[in-house]
């Protein structure tokens, strides 16, 4: 299945959450442990998989401290196996906001590979839903993906050209000028997802950034190309 990037990020406060207690600074008995596995199976939207989730993580804490963790320690070997799910400039990855069964496999953490199962599940409430198997089936080659990555090049073109000579009086950015360039290129809105999912992975989310060129953009795309093989997602369908 393919889940969003923002969504991984998401998923670590939804897993610490089980831990009762306004005490974040509190270690986490073996026995308050138990109650938080308990109370993450009975949770929907966590399960047995979240709790899986919650043991991982709870003994990579204590494996790190040398000590039961408490709430807040309990974060520390999640956000660490999130920054890897998520690192874009990992060997094998594609930086096109999205991870994929291929990637989280690429993780040699048992917790990363377990949270990304959690995530890929659909049930945290947060998440866009599931790849559907039929699209998973598809295959492109790679002349039909690099034929959709010139398309949409083109189109990525025109729209900064008309972002740079409008001036952007309001600080909207590219993204307006960006969609009307595809419109007005009859582009299929799976294409225009493709185009704009690459223009969100080309965005820095950094205080005082401002937003990517062409260029950066293009990269993205041509990074997806790069599969041998490309399972089915939106930059195919132009």
């Amino acid at each position: 299945m393919v889940v969003r990037k923002v969504d991984i990020a998401y998923s670590q406060h939804r897993v610490t959450r089980a831990v009762t207690g306004d005490d974040w600074q509190k270690r986490i008995t073996p026995s308050a442990l138990n109650k938080a596995i308990a109370k993450a199976k009975a949770d929907p939207t966590l399960g047995a998989q979240g709790a899986k989730v919650l043991k991982l993580a709870y003994e990579a804490a204590k494996a790190d401290l040398g000590r039961a963790p408490s709430k807040t320690e309990l974060n520390g070997p999640l956000a660490k196996v999130i920054r890897s799910l998520t690192n874009d400039r990992a060997k094998g990855r594609i930086n096109d906001g999205y991870v994929d069964k291929r990637e989280a496999g690429l993780q040699k953490s048992d917790l990363a590979k377990e949270l990304y199962k959690l995530v890929d599940s659909g049930k945290l409430g947060n998440n866009s839903a599931p790849t559907p198997a039929k699209e998973l089936a598809v295959k492109a080659p790679l002349t039909k993906v690099a034929a959709a990555v010139k398309k949409l090049e083109a189109i990525i073109d025109k729209g900064f050209a008309a972002y740079a000579q409008s001036g952007d009086p309001i600080y909207e950015g590219p993204a307006p000028k960006l969609v009307a360039a595809a419109k007005a290129a009859g582009l299929s809105a799976a294409g225009r997802a493709a185009m704009m999912t690459a223009f969100n992975g080309a965005t820095s989310r950094s205080d005082g950034s401002g937003f990517p060129s062409a260029a950066g953009v293009k990269q993205v795309l041509r990074n997806v190309s790069f599969r041998q093989t490309c399972v089915t997602r939106p930059a195919i369908a132009c």
